[in-house]
């Protein structure tokens, strides 16, 4: 087993020497932002896989010839599909490499034509041009774009004969008399405009604050590069575009982690990766993880920016929107409450961009009414217009770490715990909630599918036996949330119902299951079905304790979520056995980075010690019992030398084998 382990290891370090990667990395989390807009050309590859090496160059040169094509909508990446076994899955990827056009979110052919750059580049070019075709700009916008290249060129022009003039007057001056343009800003002196358009802010130690503090009125996208990351080199094109597309609404600009002076910087923002980027606003600071193209990037900070981070309401308007809404997030404060934690809460309203809103307020009634004290900031979530919170999260700023370490900190625990509660009861499973569900983030959230047809979204077509179905499990969803605050148990469980008609070939391939889409009475038996997945694990359970199939009743249902508890019952590993089996590969790859890691070096070197030393002992022990010569020394006769009475010498003794001495093989 260790050989294989060793090989493994082997083999994985040589990949990482290969240079494989070109274009936006995909993953779960971007793999729907990347296609949403535009053409969108993806290679699925492996990295042990020998095509893959072998196709890696031309890949790289492809993306580096169709970069011009970029501002026309085409986007260039790789999914990796040893480290995104699911995506894969999901992509219907049968070989390596495979490359896969989409087209507006939509999935248009596999590539199945020649390797090669010229070849893959004409295709990709047609398909652009019956793209643009399909989309053609607005004459007004293009005529209009025409007539400002006009009076571009003649500022330019002007702006070329004034720097020539500003050059030859420099010149001419004595040294004694110096010419300064205009005054250098004080660093405490914030700046009330935007920058001129085409123009990047370089942001270090002694601007950082003019620019990113609180009273600053002016919202600023930062990057934070260094100079050995190949990646930030190869945005600086794109990052000089985005800055003249938000010029009215937004700054840009970089800052060098590299650079000494500005190491404490990067480290107080938490930052690990690079590149990172990060926007500023009235103290408010919104991560960006989407992918790393223009149109992504401008849609984030226009959206980022007329989203608020939460709500202001009243006691009333809580109540009403109880009634209304079937998922409300409440962030209740007061005077007492640290603006450390408030900004917090508003930085991660913003970065859900509206998809999942925030109410907010002050009334010392709420906190009476749920028993909460005023000198603590809570996060409370309802479900299902229940007036008693389904989880509670207490806000605290206490930390080990510096005051914007702590910051960081909060932000992700506030951030996962909202995913992690994001999904209504009984919430009809699509693309939009898939990864919020199956890839939140949390290690021990599970996952109640109900699988159902015959709903379809109208009430003249729906089958009321279905829906009747839904019902009954936003019940049984609250009574088992009951059963587990008796118990004091959080783990947070996802129920949630799918359309067996649409995610038919999804349910075959991860769970085994295949359903009849009638909903007749004769075969309702055959057309629904229910288990529990634990999405971090990638298992599901589909039989109880006693391995009766789970059935639709809140006993059933009660006893298997209770056996998983427990430890008591174990699941079926998704998927099928080539996804398994990647799965796995994926696991041991993990499990040895992790084993050799830095982390690790302190365990590894007692361990070494302990292992070399007991070698060194048992190899003295083997060495001196047996395998040389016995040590002569003045030791006395035995007694019955003296004897009188010898005995007869024995056949052992002739042979030797009866003696004292040891005998020494020839």
């Amino acid at each position: 087993m260790l050989w294989r382990v060793v090989s493994l290891a082997a083999s994985a370090a040589a990949v990482v020497g290969l240079q494989l990667h070109a274009g936006i990395q995909v993953n779960e989390n971007t793999f729907e932002a990347t296609i949403q807009n535009g053409l969108s050309f993806l290679e699925c590859y492996s990295p042990f896989c020998p095509h893959c090496k072998r196709f890696a160059p031309t890949w790289i040169g492809l993306v580096g010839k169709m970069k011009e094509f970029e501002s026309q909508g085409l986007k260039m990446g790789q999914v990796d599909c040893i480290a995104q076994g699911d995506l894969c899955i999901r992509l219907n990827v049968d070989f390596y490499p495979q490359m896969k056009l989409y087209e507006d979110g939509k999935f248009i052919e596999s590539y199945n034509g020649e390797k090669e750059v010229p070849d893959i580049a004409k295709y990709l070019e047609k398909k652009l041009d019956e793209y643009q075709a399909k989309h053609p700009k607005p004459i007004i916008e293009a005529t209009k774009a025409e007539d400002e290249q006009v009076p571009k060129a003649t500022e330019k022009a002007e702006q070329d004969q004034s720097i020539s003039q500003t050059t030859t007057t420099t010149t001419t001056t004595k040294k004694e008399d110096p010419v300064q343009a205009s005054p250098i800003p004080s660093n405490d002196t914030a700046i009330d405009t935007l920058i001129p358009i085409g123009h990047m802010i370089s942001l270090d130690h002694t601007n950082w604050n003019q620019f990113t503090t609180a009273t600053y009125p002016v919202p600023i996208f930062i990057q934070f590069q260094t100079g050995w990351c190949k990646e930030c080199r190869t945005l600086s094109p794109m990052w000089e575009d985005l800055a003249r597309q938000l010029k009215d609404q937004s700054n840009i600009a970089s800052i060098d982690c590299e650079i000494k002076l500005n190491q404490e910087i990067c480290k107080s923002e938490s930052i690990k990766t690079y590149p990172s980027f990060i926007l500023y606003h009235n103290g408010i600071k919104v991560s960006y993880t989407g992918p790393k193209t223009v149109t992504s990037m401008v849609e984030f900070v226009q959206k980022a920016l007329v989203t608020p981070g939460s709500h202001q309401i009243t006691g009333n308007e809580f109540d009403s929107s109880l009634q209304k809404s079937p998922l409300i997030f409440l962030f209740l404060h007061s005077s007492n409450t640290p603006l450390s934690i408030y900004n917090v809460v508003q930085s991660v309203g913003k970065g859900f961009l509206g998809s999942t809103t925030i109410l907010e307020t002050q009334h010392s009634e709420i906190f009476q009414r749920f028993s909460l004290s005023t000198n603590q900031a809570y996060l409370l979530v309802f479900k299902e217009h229940q007036i008693k919170p389904w989880s509670k999260l207490i806000l605290t700023e206490e930390s080990k770490n510096s005051s914007r370490a702590s910051e960081r900190d909060l932000e992700l625990v506030v951030q996962h715990w909202i995913t992690f509660h994001s999904i209504p009861i009984m919430d009809q499973l699509n693309h939009n909630n898939y990864l919020r569900i199956f890839n939140s983030g949390s290690t021990q959230k599970l996952v109640v599918l109900v699988c159902l047809s015959g709903i379809h979204g109208s009430l003249s077509k729906d089958d009321h036996a279905s829906l009747d179905v839904v019902n009954q499990f936003k019940t049984w969803a609250i009574q088992w949330r009951q059963s587990q605050e008796a118990r004091s148990v959080e783990v947070p469980i996802d129920w949630v119902w799918v359309d067996t008609e649409e995610w038919a070939d999804w349910l075959h391939k991860s769970y085994g299951i295949d359903l009849v889409t009638s909903f007749a009475d004769e075969e309702a038996e055959h057309s629904k079905s229910i288990i529990i997945v634990n999405p971090t694990t990638h298992t599901y359970y589909d039989h109880q304790e006693n391995n009766v199939p789970i059935q639709f009743k809140p006993s059933s249902i009660f006893q298997t979520l209770l056996a998983i508890e427990t430890g008591q019952i174990h699941g079926r590993l998704t998927g099928t056995i080539s996804s398994r089996f990647v799965w796995r590969f994926h696991q041991v790859i993990r499990s040895v980075k992790m084993t050799i890691g830095p982390h690790y070096i302190l365990l590894w070197i007692p361990i070494t010690c302990i292992l070399l030393y007991t070698m060194r002992t048992v190899y003295r022990r083997n060495v001196g019992g047996g395998g040389g010569y016995s040590s002569i020394g003045s030791h006395p006769a035995p007694s019955d030398l003296n004897s009188n009475t010898l005995k007869p010498t024995a056949f052992a003794t002739v042979f030797g084998l009866n003696s004292n001495v040891a005998l020494k093989a020839d």
